[in-house]
Parts: structure tokens; sequence; C-alpha cells
């Protein structure tokens, strides 16, 4: 069977790496790979939002853009164990809500 897209979660774990590690063996080196990351959505009592973290040197952010940089940061780093080959076929997919326990 050929696919053309595999859709691959991740939270950052060991276990996410081994996963994708075996989806690259999986498919073919042109199939595109969705790594998908979800980002925590806090209680509405917290108001992700209008919550703002001081940080240095880049003023105020929301909570949920906060969490979104922190993600891209970390997604960066979990993927720079891929060759180049296959970096070019990882598509980076987040979305705000609860991940699954």
């Amino acid at each position: 069977m050929k696919l053309s897209r595999i859709l691959v979660p991740i939270d950052f774990s060991d276990c996410s790496k081994t996963a994708l590690r075996f989806s690259l063996d999986f498919v073919e080196p042109t199939t595109a790979i969705d790594v998908f990351h979800v980002i925590w959505e806090p209680p509405y009592y917290v108001a992700g939002h209008t919550l703002t973290l001081a940080l240095p040197y880049e003023g105020h952010l929301g909570l949920i853009d906060f969490a979104k940089r922190r993600a891209e940061e970390e997604m960066t780093v979990f993927l720079k164990w891929l060759p180049d080959n296959r970096r070019s076929v990882v598509q980076k997919r987040y979305a705000v809500g609860e991940p699954a326990e």
C-alpha cells in the first residue's frame, strides 16, 4: 500500500521519537509526514489569552502564545536528528486543546 501522507502525534518523548523513526522506515522517502503536537489549553478559569508572562527581552506574552512558542522551540530540537532528505517531507502541526492521557 502506498501512502501519500502519514500523521505522527508527538509529545517530545523518547517514545515519540521511536514512533517517528518507525514511520520513516514504514513509508516511501517522498511520503509527507505530519508531526502533530497538542499544546495544553489552560482551564477556562486561567484565561490563557489574557494572562501574560513577562519575559526578559521579549516583553509580555499570553500564556497560550508562550506555550506555542515553547512547543515550536522544542519541535526544532526534537527534529534535529532527522536526515536532511527527510526533513523536507516533514510538516509541523500544532493544535491547542487537551492532550490525551
